[in-house]
């Protein structure tokens, strides 16, 4: 929830940003909140199906830019957690 908070508030600086790990794993971050929201997109009833269908590839696309299978060297939860939501 924090970094999610972090999201919207420009004061909030990440600790460690030169760090090659918390640069990992907060694209991961990104590419599961980008998953969260595809999801979210389907089930939206205030929007059309094709506007649905269309926001949904969107986020599921910059997910997939964001973190890509094949380049990954290891699988830690969170890249576990991002593959699950992938899988739906």
């Amino acid at each position: 929830m924090a970094e999610y908070a972090g999201l919207w508030d420009p004061a909030v600086i990440p600790d460690n940003i030169s760090s090659g790990d918390r640069v990992f794993e907060d694209v991961v971050f990104h590419a599961t909140l980008n998953m969260v929201l595809a999801l979210g997109c389907r089930i939206n009833k205030s929007l059309s199906l094709a506007q649905r269908q269309y926001q949904a590839n969107e986020f599921y696309r910059r997910s997939q830019k964001l973190v890509s299978i094949e380049t990954l060297d290891t699988f830690p939860l969170s890249v576990v957690q991002l593959l699950l939501l992938r899988s739906l």
